[in-house]
């Protein structure tokens, strides 16, 4: 018995897998669908041994293979020409049927199989894992705010170390991009570095790892170029680079092979390794624009806005399911700006935010519970 069904697909990802490419008439039971990418990322599932990932145009015609025991999932093969076909997982909750899972009728015995391997929703809440007791830890407290007393323009991001502030910030009125050294107990500007180059003038969200400070400095166009810098933590030269095709706004590393970064608006995630070879692309799990993000093993600590509200967070997401696992709303600034507006860093268990330009740039310290 054949379904029709309409598939809208916003943000989903298809992992093609090359020796195990489905034929068409080895399917006993088939349910069309027509697929139309709005936006499409690209993500890689681990049972899946193929490095081979696949874009799908909007209007690909797909056949609804399985449906997963938790129906959080459905395996689909997608039809790139009449004789080629890939096959992979669809999120159920990234897409909108015109049709229930539960109207589908399926043959339980062959339709319905275990989800992949990786399932979207963790066991244990973050918060439980971490918090023992939430009465006596609360959210966010302030632990002490440090101002700072040189032109720091339109900033960007922050990362901290035991003795150092680095703070990338762009000055709107001259076009230039800017990297600050300050150090953290007199606040005293102990180096400033342009990173100006041609219409490279917009550097986002960094982070320090133990090898690098991570940078990506942009075109100011929300579809402009992107080349990623890692500085040499001791002389601050430039130790490795490479170029993106899209505006990159803030960066993050796992420490030893991984990056992760987001577009303007954090429309999309990207992962690359050190050398700037694409992992995977993934449509951003939150509703959230993201200024800055930290990597803390295992989760990514990022802190932005939402659209259209002066709404804050931060939030922690799971870069190997791509979802959402705990999220800390965060108040306003005396000016009315959510404390997440701009740079983010963790050291220990404070959290440091940046959320003013200047001349009311101010580094705010709070404890903060569930950083692992």
């Amino acid at each position: 018995m054949k379904k029709q069904i309409v598939i809208l697909a916003l943000g989903f990802a298809l992992v093609a897998c090359a020796s195990e490419t489905p034929v068409r008439t080895a399917i006993p039971e088939q349910w069309d669908a027509t697929v139309s990418a709005l936006s499409t990322g690209l993500r890689q599932l681990p049972h899946l041994n193929s490095q081979v990932m696949e874009t799908l145009p909007g209007g690909t015609t797909v056949d609804l293979l399985a449906i997963a025991e938790d129906q959080k999932w459905v395996q689909v093969a997608a039809y790139l020409t009449e004789d080629s076909a890939i096959k992979g997982w669809l999120q159920v909750d990234k897409l909108r049927l015109n049709v229930s899972l539960d109207d589908l009728e399926v043959d339980t015995e062959t339709a319905f199989v275990p989800p992949p391997t990786r399932t979207p929703n963790p066991e244990i809440p973050l918060e439980e894992q971490y918090i023992e007791d939430r009465e006596t830890c609360p959210d966010l407290e302030l632990l002490d705010s440090n101002p700072l007393n040189f032109p720091t323009y339109h900033v960007q991001g922050l990362a901290v170390t035991e003795d150092l502030y680095y703070i990338s910030s762009v000055d709107r009125d001259d076009d230039r991009g800017w990297l600050f050294k300050v150090d953290r107990e007199s606040l005293i500007l102990l180096e400033e570095q342009e990173l100006t180059k041609g219409a490279l003038i917009h550097p986002g969200g960094i982070e320090m790892d133990d090898t690098y400070l991570w940078i990506p400095n942009a075109e100011y166009d929300r579809d402009g170029p992107t080349e990623i810098l890692a500085f040499d933590t001791q002389s601050l030269e430039v130790s490795r680079t490479f170029s993106v095709n899209d505006h990159i706004g803030l960066i993050a590393s796992n420490g030893t092979d991984r990056l992760y970064g987001a577009n303007w608006d954090s429309v999309n995630f990207y992962v690359w390794d050190w050398d700037g070879n694409l992992i995977e692309m993934v449509a951003n799990p939150t509703d959230m624009h993201y200024q800055d993000c930290e990597f803390s093993d295992p989760y990514l600590i990022c802190g932005g806005t939402k659209n259209g509200t002066p709404s804050g967070t931060i939030d922690f997401i799971d870069p190997g399911n791509w979802t959402l696992v705990y999220r800390i709303e965060v108040r306003d600034t005396s000016l009315g700006h959510p404390l997440t507006r701009e740079g983010l860093s963790l050291f220990g268990d404070e959290v440091f935010l940046l959320p003013e330009d200047g001349p009311d740039s101010e580094i705010m310290i709070y404890q903060v519970c569930g950083i692992p």
